[in-house]
């Protein structure tokens, strides 16, 4: 186990415990799947809305933007409601693995470095109710909460008796409407913390549910400024990690166009023009990696290809492929920013329950090992026999 001293400290490690390979791997593989669903349903909400499909996959690709789909080529309601679907299997997805992330983060904080993907797999297979349905759980009282008082309003609206009850009932409104902002903040924790909460007590949509009102109404101020320092180590965390992996490309580039020259550098251009516009943007062309290793002082010898399509088939396989290795490089460094922000959560949360329920979740059994040593012990005392006939075989031997 490691040594905590459950303040802000804590939540320095972070960076560090999100850099693994096991937690990489399974938040790379819940992006890939969430991206493969999301582009399913969006192409499929533009197919209907009757929108140019192949002119949007050729300007974008993999990554539509919104604004492609309710600007240049407005969807219809049908197209609406797949979009929609699209970004929740994305979020969804993403959540769980989150979940799964989590787990690892608190079997490794006890101690427990050959905790397996697989295992936290399985973890998450049996608790996944809780990890989805507790945010849905708060968002749906939150919303019967309201509904309630459009029902007073609607109350309001019938002739003399409504005039009279429904500023009656005004106070009582006042206290629903703290409630319900109450509610909208627990939403957006929820958000935050049920990963690390189901991961780290096993516990269920109510259990969970209440571990997060009782930590937002008994550490708040901890709460904000931990969060605070959380979201402060992603951005930090994910920009450098970013900008060693950029190095890493240039540098793979450069070893790559010194033998083979400008037909790798077009393939290159080409694949480059799969990723994210944002990404391209930034750097419209290889040689804009190049330029900022020429800054670093490495000599610039490298000019930037002019693409024209369609590629020799060997450049179009081999800008193929180099657009996976982009998409797979772009994916870790999403998937280790979303573990900075994961393991913060867990470490945040392992304080928080330390400070207002003085427990340690670091000293705690994991509930599928204790239930193993459990029935562990059944079985050897049902193997075991009787006393009374132990001692009689033990005579017989003796005579």
């Amino acid at each position: 186990m490691l040594e905590f001293r459950f303040n802000f400290i804590d939540i320095f490690r972070a960076p560090r415990l999100a850099f693994s390979a096991k937690k990489i791997w399974t938040q790379l593989r819940a992006l890939a799947l969430g991206l493969i669903l999301y582009n399913v349903f969006v192409y499929l909400a533009f197919a209907v809305s009757g929108a140019d499909v192949y002119r949007i996959w050729r300007s974008y690709y993999l990554f539509p933007p919104v604004a492609e789909a309710f600007g240049a080529s407005p969807v219809n309601a049908g197209g609406v409601i797949l979009w929609a679907l699209g970004a929740l299997a994305f979020f969804v997805v993403n959540f769980l693995a989150m979940a799964a992330v989590a787990k690892i983060t608190m079997e490794q904080l006890r101690g427990n470095d050959f905790y397996s993907r697989r295992e936290a797999g399985e973890y998450v297979r049996r608790h996944w109710r809780a990890v989805i349905f507790t945010p849905v759980a708060i968002l749906v009282s939150s919303a019967a909460l309201f509904g309630g008082g459009l029902l007073v309003g609607l109350v309001g609206k019938i002739p003399w008796f409504g005039d009279v009850v429904a500023p009656i009932l005004f106070v009582a409104l006042y206290l629903g409407g703290l409630l319900l902002v109450f509610l909208a903040l627990v939403f957006v924790v929820s958000l935050w913390l049920t990963p690390a909460i189901v991961a780290s007590t096993g516990g269920d949509t109510f259990e969970s549910s209440f571990e997060l009102f009782s930590t937002l109404s008994g550490q708040p101020w901890r709460l904000v400024l931990y969060e605070l320092l959380s979201r402060a180590l992603t951005v930090v965390g994910g920009a450098v990690f970013a900008f060693f992996s950029a190095a890493a490309v240039g540098a793979a580039y450069a070893a790559l166009y010194i033998p083979m020259g400008p037909k790798f550098g077009v393939a290159f251009a080409a694949a480059w023009r799969v990723m994210p516009s944002q990404l391209r943007g930034a750097y419209p062309a290889p040689c804009n990696v190049l330029e900022w290793l020429s800054g670093l002082g490495i000599p610039f010898i490298f000019s930037a290809p002019e693409v024209s399509l369609p590629l020799p088939w060997p450049q179009a396989i081999a800008a193929t492929l180099i657009s996976l290795g982009l998409l797979v490089t772009f994916g870790i460094v999403v998937a280790y920013t979303v573990n900075v922000h994961t393991v913060g959560q867990t470490i945040i949360y392992t304080i928080l329950r330390k400070k207002k329920d003085d427990e340690n979740l670091l000293e705690m059994y994991d509930d599928e090992l204790e239930q193993a040593m459990v029935a562990l012990e059944r079985e050897k005392e049902a193997a075991a026999p009787p006393e009374g006939e132990a001692a009689e075989g033990v005579d017989e031997t003796g005579d």
